[in-house]
């Protein structure tokens, strides 16, 4: 394993998100834009909105980004990309990106748009950009030097309000950009959505071993099965990729759901995100299932849910190990968000939890 140091090296894990939601329309259900079903090796699918972009086109944008296409999935319900700097979900009226490193997210936005157009998607339901603080913003590239570069760019799209969610004078703030849209706000049918979004920084150096590469761990699917993120969702569909000499990336499609896991390993800047749209009423199991994976001396927990959503957004509580600090609610338009930040429970203070089930966790793969 190769010794790394902040000192002679540093990657910026934490990601920036970009989520947007376009509103459904009768010529997005049936324009074709002259693309044929798609044949990929996993299935044959009718295909309308931006699930018609062709993967050119996607690959277009993503040069923007300073990023690119590593591996793919694609199946009835969405269109996953592993990418070289995190991922990418496509689905009809939703599109997803989350980059890390170096790279500059937002330059998404101008082909997004025009695509987005270009299939019959003019008007957008909602969006959100965030990202958790980041470890050295002055290597950042216009516009993510700073949250408010970010929060300027932005409102040259849209009609936004920005928040802060954690403590300011700490490590662990993540930052939110959405739609300012209380004041014109109409109700329209929604898609149930409920995200929950776990970042761990101080990761225990001997949970990091499954995520370099040796002679015993060649490949993600090794990786995934020795770290114990392929038991988390054991029916998922994973596809992911172990970088050189380590790193770790994977989507993994649940039905109509997703998780993805993004790892940088390294001791000085250890970084890992989860996050999935898996409607559980309580997230307290699968977030102590990672933790455990990770260890993380610092975490934070998110959890939004929109009024459509099965199940309201609540911050886990009964963890094993940890203890959520400084729980913070806040109330959008059509979602409400529950932040927490979570510390290792001390010997003297913590409560026995009940013990976790080692049967995995119970999944279903329709809504």
């Amino acid at each position: 394993m190769e010794a790394f140091s902040s000192a002679d090296y540093f990657f910026e894990g934490p990601e920036k998100n970009l989520e947007v939601w376009f509103h459904p329309t009768a010529a997005a259900a049936t324009c074709t834009l002259a693309v044929p079903p798609m044949n990929l090796g996993q299935g044959e699918y009718e295909r309308h909105g931006l699930r018609l972009v062709a993967r050119s086109l996607w690959e277009e944008l993503l040069k923007d980004v300073h990023c690119t296409i590593l591996s793919s999935y694609h199946d009835e319900h969405m269109d996953s990309y592993v990418l070289s700097e995190s991922s990418m979900f496509v689905t009809p009226y939703r599109f997803i990106l989350k980059t890390c490193g170096q790279t500059t997210l937002l330059h998404a936005l101008p082909k997004l748009l025009e695509y987005a157009k270009g299939v019959g998607l003019p008007d957008i339901q909602e969006m959100f950009f965030s990202r958790h603080h980041l470890g050295r913003p002055e290597e950042q590239h216009y516009p993510h030097k700073s949250f408010s570069d970010e929060v300027e760019y932005l409102d040259r799209y849209f009609d936004g309000k920005a928040f802060s969610l954690g403590r300011i004078n700490d490590n662990d703030t993540c930052y939110l950009y959405t739609l300012d849209n209380h004041h014109d706000f109409v109700p329209v049918p929604e898609q149930a959505d409920q995200t929950l979004e776990i970042l761990m920084s101080e990761l225990d150096p001997a949970a990091m071993v499954p995520f370099y590469k040796s002679d015993t761990v060649t490949n993600f699917e090794q990786s995934s099965v020795m770290s114990g993120i392929s038991a988390l969702f054991p029916e998922a569909k994973l596809d992911g990729h172990l970088f050189e000499p380590c790193g770790y990336s994977v989507n993994a499609m649940i039905g109509p759901y997703y998780f993805t896991i993004h790892i940088t390993p390294q001791p000085g800047f250890s970084y890992a995100s989860f996050e999935t749209d898996y409607p559980l009423e309580d997230y307290t199991e699968l977030t102590s299932r990672v933790l455990a994976i990770f260890r993380p001396g610092r975490s934070t927990v998110t959890v939004m849910a929109n009024h459509a959503a099965r199940y309201p957004a609540r911050v886990p509580r009964q963890l094993e190990d940890y203890v959520a600090h400084d729980v913070q609610h806040q109330e959008l338009a059509q979602y409400k968000i529950v932040y927490a930040r979570l510390r290792k429970a001390s010997a003297e203070r913590r409560a026995t939890p009940p013990r976790l089930s080692p049967r995995p966790l119970a999944i279903q793969t329709s809504a």
